[in-house]
């Protein structure tokens, strides 16, 4: 996997001392060229609504990791509540639930 890697067309290795044979790599992969001039009002609209998506995702990933924490905390403290009482009510049963005296 590594050798055929490694042995690809599309690998490019330079010595990092040869400033000038990287610059001639980067030309040549690069390709500048083939960018258009300028865009598209298509393609700005389109780039402009992704955007719009990735800001309503980021808010509400926001508010729900919020309430996850809450939620989590509230978990805790639950379960921290239900251990004690259990600890509590198997030490002393009649303290907390008095025997019937019928």
């Amino acid at each position: 996997g590594a050798i055929n890697m490694l042995e690809s067309k599309n690998i490019y290795s330079k010595n990092l001392c040869d400033i000038e044979g990287i610059k001639a790599t980067m030309k040549k992969v690069a390709k500048i060229d083939r960018l258009p001039d300028d865009n598209s009002n298509e393609g700005m609209q389109i780039v402009q609504m992704a955007w719009d998506k990735v800001d309503i995702f980021n808010s509400s990933s926001s508010s729900f990791k919020i309430v996850a924490k809450i939620t989590y905390v509230a978990l805790l403290v639950l379960g921290l509540a239900v251990s004690v009482l259990t600890i509590l009510s198997l030490n002393a049963p009649n303290q907390f639930f008095p025997a019937d005296k019928t």
